[in-house]
């Protein structure tokens, strides 16, 4: 695969496959150096209502800026990548659940405390649902991002705009 098979043409982050093959690296090396790692999957809530109600290439934009400010509010050994159409994947070495939580709660009252526009230079603003998980022993990607996601899902049942682990 080449390298460019591994970028997202929208946002300029990772991929999915991009940021899993990451994943799977840190994993591998956390484990082997015993060192924690915890994930984030972010998710902009009703993104698909921005897409209604503003137009595809306002979502767009909002994709991008949301992209914009977790690569900007991420410290320099994190790793963030497009996971899925609205969701990003957060990867934080080093970093105990404690840690990832603080880390999310600051970029999701970042995000939703961002103007975004819509094509008429509108302004408004979207909030994000993040699920962390942090990795324990036996975990390989799959079962670490499948915790992520189940809390993501709570964090959305509850009602969005918060994080849940």
């Amino acid at each position: 695969m080449s390298t460019s098979e591994w970028y997202d043409s929208l946002t300029e982050l990772y991929n999915r496959q991009g940021i899993l093959d990451v994943l799977h690296d840190l994993i591998n090396g956390a484990q082997r150096y015993k060192q924690d790692l915890s994930v984030s999957l972010l998710d902009i809530d009703h993104f698909k209502s921005i897409n209604e109600r503003y137009g595809q290439f306002t979502g767009d934009s909002v994709i991008e800026n949301v992209a914009k400010i977790a690569y900007r509010n991420i410290r320099a050994s994190d790793t963030v990548g497009r996971y899925g159409g609205d969701e990003f994947l957060i990867i934080l070495p080093r970093a105990n659940l404690y840690s990832a939580k603080v880390s999310a709660e600051r970029m999701r009252a970042t995000i939703e405390n961002a103007d975004m526009k819509d094509s008429a230079d509108n302004i408004f603003r979207v909030t994000v649902s993040q699920g962390l998980s942090c990795l324990e022993q036996g975990d390989d990607t799959r079962s670490l991002v499948a915790r992520a996601e189940e809390a993501l899902q709570r964090a959305k049942k509850n009602g969005g705009n918060r994080v849940e682990m």
